[in-house]
């Protein structure tokens, strides 16, 4: 299931990097991308969601944490 969510945001959103870690259902993701520059934190997970709705949407997964950021937003 990791390599379904990882593909379903690599489909549709660029990144500098991702991490999606979890089992049984529940899965953390982090993203570090441009895309969410100037974004609220609603926004980005909104962000996020879209490309992984349909794995929501049919119970593969149930439960998502997601930490998105703005390459700015994260320390070296």
């Amino acid at each position: 299931m990791i390599e379904q969510i990882r593909s379903s945001i690599e489909a549709e959103l660029e990144f500098v990097e991702l991490d999606v870690q979890g089992e049984g259902g529940r899965y953390e993701i982090y993203i570090v991308s441009e895309l969410f520059a100037g974004m609220n934190r609603v926004k980005k997970q909104q962000a996020v969601y879209r490309p992984i709705k349909p794995l929501l949407a049919d119970g593969s997964v149930h439960a998502i944490t997601i930490k998105a950021f703005a390459p700015s937003e994260v320390q070296d």
